[in-house]
């Protein structure tokens, strides 16, 4: 079985995280014409944002994650109409910008505008975002092929430059050396209405082009732009290029008139001229506000050209003046003008001066405002003040609130935060907002959990710069909980349980609070925005007298709250009268109530205690009538909790005793109850201690035959079950199968379905222990039970550091009709301390947490014995030996206790050991435990360089949890003219190190007290990470890829090596027999997975390509896992992260399968050939033994995740979807039938028989593209 399950048939690579890095910003409103969004372009991802009224960008909840480099993106946008000069000052100096699409205005519910992106696969990506009933917004998109026709070259990564005309009429792309294309353009709502019908197996049903046109260039293309229209030629569109040929640069022009096909574009009279000396390779091209001119910019010159009709251009020039000091500065840092900018000015405006904003690298800014006149280009120049960041990357301007003047402008650097500036007349730039960025991410190590209930550890990472320092940051994977705002609530500490209840009919949000003697509630009118405590006085129809134990909304306007005495239903109208019902002498116990109305209440009459059922009943808008059954079900327990679900279409009842005892009630359509069976958890989950139940809920979906049983324990554990109810010969029979637990903290742990329903084919529950939340999320499938289960981090933007509270209630708002600005649907309401919040859930992602600043940290290691991160610093720090207080450039390591943190990002205690000699960097730290089985030490060892030579140190831990910051390591041993690149432990008491090209063997003679240097080997290339397993060393090599090495008769024996040359950055071995290796260049990472083959040598396995050079690759394993995959996780240094999980060969042809539905079809012949080499595979793999399984084509061994999770949500690559499309070829139809059958012989392997395969895929494929959370 072992060497079954060592066949790896691929590789599954998926997104975590994308890039915080910021390439591009736009001001597109692709939501609706009143939403000014903001779009922040990554490198292979993009993120919306919405400029507010109070000068802030709030976080959207969405993001697009392309898979694929994005080398450039624009804007297309529909008609805009401005307002006339007289209304433009009234307006502040700046237009109201009203959007029209052939002459009628832009509808709200239409984006007037859509963004294109080009990228590195040769496509082009139009993309709209809509906003969703719960709250959140989804990009909605297309992707179309530059040249879709079959046989035509087009250069690699053809769209390094995209421009769209002014008028957004036509497009236009080009690469970087060679060719460039023109196309015209439809209008926005057509391509809106093409994006909403792609299929994207069929490249027909996205054409946004009217027409194209691809013209030769001789040269590299340094800059294109579209310019303004001539005054004179209205209908004209001009393209300008900006060639390098041979050290001469030229600028090339092209016209097209939108009345005559494209392919009339033509070359200008004045197309081909160089340009001046001093102007060769300019830094920026800015397209003029006058028609048909232009300006670039140099080092030192702003260049306007103009009169493009004419033969020879007219050139003028505004220098860019600076103060001595400043351009000392800038000579001797050669910094350059990297961004520019246009402030929103009005038409009238633009027509006689032109406003332009430079940003230089380091964040320096220049306003130049330039006379349209050519008789003498008048010129003023401000400087508005410096950045304080560098920003190398991407800037965008926007109008301030009217209450606040001046301008905005969005800043953003590569690896530093970036910010929103308020840029007001004759002040230095106001820094609003910051936008954070955590990388570089330089390093990361995972800590083991803090207590013995938690179910994984953290990921704590070196990363880039915050408030220009670097930090220790910890990354945390889960659902992002964004804090929106915070209501104050004079009684929220003493807040148990919170309903989110809404008033759909007035607009109005009800939150209503239990506590332990009373209620108390607060109204939100969402027209209004007015936030209002109640009482009995506003509303008679709520009881506050008494705790509520549930309240729900139920149909026809209906509300329900059961308290500890009766039982209230109204109306949802002030004025409507309410009904109650006292059901029990003796108070209520516990009560659940269905969506339905239905509920039940558990209660004490005189010495018994009864189960009773009942029913709410409202008609037309009347008082409701309350009505229970006849007689109660007598119990011999005390109930905890009780849970109403129905599955499959019959009632069930549930209570759970504090024992642990589960007892099931079937309910008829009459209400009356029948005892069906007793459960105990210990029976059914046998390594839980001591099951006493806190909480119990069902969630089940209309009609569903499984639903999912939740018992929350007070020891913190989640117990989470199948519950089925068969009818067989007129009998119910329940089933309940246990299925996952999950330690969620130390304390009781609160189940609860959530208020606000998603769909008819989701719910949803939250589920709170402590600071510790989750939601398990239940999808419709006949196939089983089909649920995910993840963390809920929650995040504060105006404090990165933000530490989760106590979670005292937690609830969700559901669906509320409102076109104001601030729209509440969709979000969480958690109990927090002495305060609301109100919190908006987004997709599963990295969240980072900075909690410490440091000085930038290499190296980082978790130090068991300590409990805490040890981190590598180099730089000018004060030692104690400085008595003057003075800085000395010193080496240093730093201890961080971890549980001591808080939302003071500076305040995380901390140790430093200072060592080595001036300029020493440290190049390698490893926590190692070297033992001769009877004395077992504790060591950090150091690899540091002082020059071009190698130094090896060692501290004990013992020494540094005792010592003083002033402890010296002990040296080991040093390298002339060796520095040191990697080291590893070997064996109980080896070390291994590369110094220079030499691996060295190191063992400690324990018992001697002494360092014994027996082997050594010349590497090809110097070492980049040293592993050890067993008695085999890996080593990854700079230009060599990698080597397998044993130790025998005290000499290196190398037994496997990489037949070919790569930038080896990383080595894991993993299983039985099998290494994985990542090779980076320029174009991404490749991994590679080589075996260890008794008859055949070290062959490669599978192959995965990332378009992102992978710095760090680790094997990662999850204790809420049991399943026998493995798992690498993998960091890039601009922060992209990615999950790698190793398939068998029939889960990757099963995969690659479902990929191929995702695939253009060029025509049947084809299709049909690639349906029948899967069946041969498949027919070829069964015959097999599984230690003599062949590899296939590398080309088929890595699933893309990112595209596969798509099959799993509503959009163009919906699993169901593409089924049910059938797509036209060149020589008939693809019929929907063939590929069902196709789908049911590759799942066959891998789920067996199965009546509904498509249900059971989708099941599968969750559950597999599932990460647990961190």
């Amino acid at each position: 079985m072992a060497a079954q399950r060592e066949v790896h048939g691929g590789i599954l690579s998926q997104t975590l995280a994308s890039s915080p890095c910021i390439k591009a910003i736009l001001s597109a409103r692709i939501r609706s014409p009143s939403l000014n969004d903001v779009v922040l372009v990554g490198h292979s991802s993009i993120h919306l944002r919405e400029f507010t009224q109070t000068g802030q960008l709030t976080n959207v909840i969405t993001g697009l994650e392309l898979g694929v480099q994005i080398l450039s993106a624009k804007v297309i946008s529909a008609e805009a109409h401005v307002l006339s000069t007289e209304d433009a000052i009234l307006e502040n100096g700046r237009d109201e910008v009203r959007f029209e699409i052939r002459g009628q205005p832009c509808e709200e519910t239409q984006p007037p505008q859509i963004v294109v992106l080009s990228i590195a696969s040769g496509e082009l990506v139009f993309v709209y975002a809509k906003n969703l009933p719960n709250g959140s917004s989804q990009f909605v998109y297309a992707r179309r092929h530059v040249l879709q026709a079959e046989g035509i070259h087009w250069p690699r990564k053809c769209g390094r430059h995209l421009a769209i005309d002014t008028k957004s009429r036509a497009i236009a792309v080009a690469s970087a050396k060679g060719r460039f294309g023109i196309m015209s353009l439809k209008d926005v709502d057509e391509i809106k209405a093409d994006i909403d019908n792609w299929d994207p197996r069929n490249p027909t049903t996205i054409v946004p082009f009217k027409e194209s046109r691809f013209i030769q260039v001789d040269g590299v293309i340094l800059r294109m732009d579209f310019l303004r229209s001539p005054t004179t030629e209205p209908r004209a569109v001009v393209l300008l290029l900006i060639v390098a040929n041979k050290g001469n640069t030229r600028i090339l022009l092209y016209r097209w008139n939108s009345w005559l096909p494209v392919t009339k574009t033509e070359a200008l009279r004045c197309s081909g001229q160089p340009l001046h000396d001093k102007d060769s390779f300019p830094h920026l091209l800015i397209p003029s506000c006058r028609s048909t001119s232009f300006a670039i910019v140099t080092r030192q010159e702003v260049v306007f050209y103009d009169d493009l009709s004419s033969k020879r251009l007219k050139r003028s020039q505004v220098a860019i003046p600076s103060d001595p000091v400043a351009s000392d500065a800038f000579q001797r840092n050669d910094k350059q003008w990297v961004q520019w900018a246009k402030p929103i000015r009005h038409e009238q405006h633009k027509k006689l001066k032109e406003d332009i904003i430079l940003v230089r690298e380091d964040g320096l800014l220049k306003t130049i405002v330039v006379s349209h006149k050519l008789e003498s280009r008048n010129s003023i120049t401000f400087e508005p003040g410096h950045l304080r960041i560098n920003v190398d990357t991407a800037v965008c301007t926007l109008s301030a609130p009217p209450t606040m003047g001046g301008d905005i402008l969005i800043a953003c650097g590569d690896t530093t935060e970036g910010g929103v500036y308020h840029l007001a007349a004759k002040q230095a730039p106001m820094l609003l907002q910051t936008i954070s960025n955590w990388c570089p991410l330089n390093d990361l190590v995972f800590v083991e959990p803090k207590s013995r209930s938690s179910t994984s550890g953290s990921v704590v990472a070196a990363t880039g710069v915050q408030s220009g320092r670097a930090t220790l940051t910890e990354l945390r994977y889960g659902l992002e909980g964004q804090i929106e705002f915070t209501i104050k609530h004079d009684e929220a500490t003493t807040i148990d349980r919170i309903w989110a209840l809404t008033k759909v009919e007035q607009g109005r949000l009800l939150l209503l609070a239990s506590h332990h003697e009373h209620t108390t509630a607060i109204s939100y009118d969402v027209i209004s925005g007015e936030l209002s405590s109640i009482d009995a006085s506003t509303h008679p129809q709520i009881c506050f007298k008494a705790q509520t134990l549930s309240a729900a909304n139920i149909p026809e306007h209906g509300m329900i709250q059961i308290t500890a005495e009766s039982i209230h239903a109204s109306v949802a109208t002030e004025s409507a009268d309410s009904s109650v019902l006292k059901p029990f002498d003796g108070g209520i116990v516990c009560t659940d109530i269905h969506s339905s109305g239905v509920f039940v209440v558990a209660g004490r009459s005189g010495d018994e205690l009864q189960i009773l059922s009942g029913k709410v009943v409202i008609e037309h808008g009347q008082q409701p009538q309350i009505t229970v059954q006849p007689e109660g079900q007598q119990i011999d327990f005390v109930p905890v909790a009780l849970a109403l679900a129905e599955i499959g279409g019959i009632g069930l009842c549930i209570a759970g005793s504090q024992e642990g005892r589960l007892h099931l009630y079937i309910v008829h359509p009459d209400d009356h109850f029948e005892y069906r069976k007793t459960i105990s958890i210990g029976e059914i989950v046998t390594d839980v201690d001591e099951p006493r139940l806190s909480s119990i809920t069902v969630l089940a979906l209309h009609k569903a035959e499984h639903g999912l049983l939740m018992c929350g324990l007070k020891n913190g554990q989640l117990l989470l079950m199948d519950l089925t109810i068969k009818t067989i010969d007129d009998e119910e029979t329940i089933s309940v199968e246990f299925t996952q637990s999950i330690s969620v903290g130390s304390t009781a742990v609160t189940a609860k379905v959530e208020s606000g329903s998603l769909t008819e084919h989701e719910r949803s529950a939250f589920i709170s222990c402590g600071s510790s939340l989750m939601r398990v999320l239940l999808h419709h499938n006949t196939h089983g039970l089909d649920y995910l289960l993840d963390s809920i981090i929650l995040s504060d933007k105006s404090s990165p550091s933000y530490l989760a509270p106590m979670i005292q209630a937690v609830d969700r708002i559901g669906k509320l009709s409102t076109r104001q600005p601030f729209n509440p649907s969709g979000l969480m309401v958690c109990v927090a301390g002495d305060e609301l919040l109100l919190v908006g859930i987004g997709p599963t992602a990295i969240v980072p947490r900075p909690i410490c600043l440091t000085n930038t940290t290499k190296h980082l290691i978790y130090c068991a014995p300590l409990k805490k991160c040890i981190a590598s610093h180099q730089g000018k720090v004060t030692t104690s030996d400085a008595r003057d207080g003075s800085q000395l450039d010193r080496s240093s390591l730093q201890l961080y206790d971890l549980n001591a943190q808080s939302e003071n990002v500076g305040s995380l205690s901390k140790s430093n050991f200072f060592f080595g000699e001036k300029g020493e960097k440290v190049r390698a730290l490893l926590n190692w435990h070297p033992t001769d089985d009877k004395v077992h030490y504790e060591m950090i060892v150091i690899g540091s360089d002082i020059g071009k030579d190698g130094r090896l140190t060692q501290l004990t831990v013992k020494r540094m949890s005792q010592a003083k910051s002033g402890t010296t390591p002990k040296l080991i041993a040093n390298y002339p003219n060796e520095s040191i690149s990697a080291i590893c432990s070997h064996g109980k008491s080896s070390l291994v190190v590369c110094a220079g090209r030499n691996l060295k063997l190191l063992t400690l003679d324990i018992s001697g007290k002494r360092w014994l240097h027996p082997v050594q080997f010349e590497l090809p290339s110097k070492a980049t990470e040293l592993k050890s397993k067993g008695n085999v060393i890996y080593v990854a090599t700079s230009l060599h890829s990698f080597l397998l090495l044993r130790v025998e008769d005290d000499q290196f024996k190398l037994i496997g090596s990489d037949s070919y040359a790569g930038k080896a950055r990383n080595i894991v071995p993993h299983g039985i027999n099998s290494t994985l290796i990542n090779l980076v260049s320029d174009n991404g990472s490749r991994i590679l997975n080589f075996a260890d083959r008794p008859t055949k040598g070290t062959e490669t396995v599978f192959e995965a390509t990332v378009p992102q050079a992978i710095d760090r690759l680790t094997q990662v394993k999850f204790q809420s896992v049991s399943d026998e995959r493995e798992r690498f996780l993998g960091t890039t240094i601009d922060g992209t992260v990615y999950m790698f999980t190793t398939l068998t060969p029939a889960e990757m042809e099963l995969l690659s399968f479902l990929e191929e539905l995702t695939e253009p079809i060029r025509n049947r012949a084809a299709k049909s050939a690639s349906l029948l080499a899967h069946s041969i595979a498949r027919q070829y793999r069964r015959k097999l033994e599984a230690a003599d399984y062949e590899t296939p084509s590398l080309k088929l061994t890595h699933a893309r995740g990112d595209v596969l999770r798509a099959m799993l949500e509503p959009g163009p690559y919906n699993l169901q979807r593409l089924l049910q499309r059938s797509v036209k070829s060149e020589d008939g139809m693809i019929k929907e039938k063939d590929e069902l059958d196709a789908l049911k012989d590759a799942a066959l392997p891998v789920l067996g028989v199965t009546q509904d395969t498509v249900d059971g895929v989708v099941l599968w494929l969750r559950r597999i593209l599932n990460v647990p959370s961190f």
